[in-house]
């Protein structure tokens, strides 16, 4: 069984569209399509009367011509080929060695929800216009969303999915890391308490916290600064909860001298409720230490 007559999708960071494994037993490329969402020198694809941003690659010789997508990665060349490789030189081949593949590639700094949704349409797009199945790899992952099915990206993969049409994520890539918490708030007044560090540098703390309610009810929150030794709060910034749309509360070592003497550098904050109808609240941290014994936390607090 080497999956002919199928679609292959790969959506990911460092395809070589030209690898040794996407090629059959006669020296034909297996690659139907490229669509790199992030690279403005081609055509621009056109599914349904929408113009999507970036640019495909149609022809053979449009494909021979390509590269990749980012010079500094070989993910996605490596999950293409595990899911549709088919070099048997080493007497080992992927799980679909026969199926056609639509690869979509982007460099890390475009890996985001609009690029990922643009290219499962545009691989889903291409298998309807040769009547094949096709399934789509997404070998990413992201802290980002509510983690219910609620999320946008979630949405969209959920209106773009059905028979014959398949998207396999991978379950979570960062299994190993402390990077996620839930707390059942059941009183007025019930809070959650976090320190923060950046797992995976240890330097700075350069990074950023998305905390999402159930539903619409608003939680409050307030940054902090800790004596890591003793537990003592040493700085504490007002609560914020509901800010107006579009606002952005900003504490900048600059302007606090109270934070200063711990950190260097900003912290900024917004809220709101998401058109999924939960409320979100996300803080953005680029800061510095200033003395290693104090650590960056946060309060979240029911309403």
């Amino acid at each position: 069984y080497r999956v002919k007559g199928v679609i292959v999708g790969v959506v990911d960071v460092g395809i070589d569209f030209n690898h040794i494994n996407f090629y059959d037993s006669l020296g034909n490329s297996r690659v139907k399509r490229v669509y790199l969402p992030a690279v403005e020198s081609s055509r621009n694809p056109v599914i349904g009367g929408d113009t999507l941003p970036g640019s495909e690659y149609v022809t053979a010789a449009e494909i021979k011509m390509l590269s990749t997508d980012s010079r500094s990665s070989i993910h996605g060349t490596h999950t293409a080929g595990t899911a549709a490789g088919s070099y048997m030189g080493n007497g080992l081949n992927g799980v679909a060695p026969d199926a056609w593949l639509v690869l979509c590639g982007m460099p890390d700094t475009a890996l985001n929800d609009v690029n990922i949704a643009n290219s499962v349409r545009y691989i889903f797009n291409y298998a309807d216009s040769v009547h094949l199945p096709a399934v789509v790899n997404l070998s990413l992952g992201s802290m980002d969303g509510a983690h219910d099915g609620t999320s946008w990206l979630c949405r969209a993969l959920d209106g773009m999915t059905g028979a014959g049409r398949i998207c396999v994520l991978s379950a979570g890539n960062d299994a190993r890391y402390q990077v996620c918490l839930k707390k059942n708030f059941t009183s007025p007044g019930d809070t959650l308490r976090t320190m923060l560090a950046n797992v995976y540098s240890g330097h700075n703390l350069d990074g950023y916290v998305s905390m999402w309610s159930q539903d619409s009810a608003v939680h409050s929150l307030r940054w902090v600064v800790a004596n890591s030794k003793t537990g003592e709060v040493v700085y504490g910034s007002p609560f914020y909860s509901a800010l107006p749309p579009d606002e952005i509360v900003t504490i900048d070592s600059n302007t606090d001298a109270e934070f200063a003497k711990y950190f260097t550098g900003t912290i900024q904050f917004a809220c709101g409720v998401e058109d999924n109808g939960k409320f979100h609240s996300v803080g953005v941290f680029n800061a510095k230490y200033v003395n290693w014994d104090y650590v960056l936390g946060l309060q979240c607090v029911a309403p």
